[in-house]
């Protein structure tokens, strides 16, 4: 892998460059920027993909913890007392 040597400040100020100026140089700033971009992500794939992968994990799981609450708030809300709580049968 080749460590591209591009410093923050120089992403930040032509990321700037692509939000405030004459319209010609913002468009020109953006083509620049796009490529120095493309390049970085092309030099970090594999940590970009080792990244990805926790990610989807960590997501997934949310994913499953949302959909076993949705199990249970459905329950509760179809309760036949219908208040969306769980209560002790009364006694008579």
């Amino acid at each position: 892998m080749s460590k591209l040597k591009i410093s923050k400040r120089h992403i930040v100020t032509l990321w700037h460059e692509t939000q405030m100026g004459p319209m010609k140089r913002c468009n020109e700033a953006q083509a620049e920027f796009v490529e120095m971009m493309w390049a970085l992500y092309e030099d970090m794939q594999p940590e970009i993909f080792d990244a990805d992968e926790d990610c989807r994990k960590y997501h997934e799981e949310q994913d499953h913890i949302a959909m076993e609450k949705a199990k249970v708030d459905q329950k509760v809300h179809n309760h036949p007392l219908g208040t969306g709580f769980a209560h002790k049968d009364k006694e008579k």
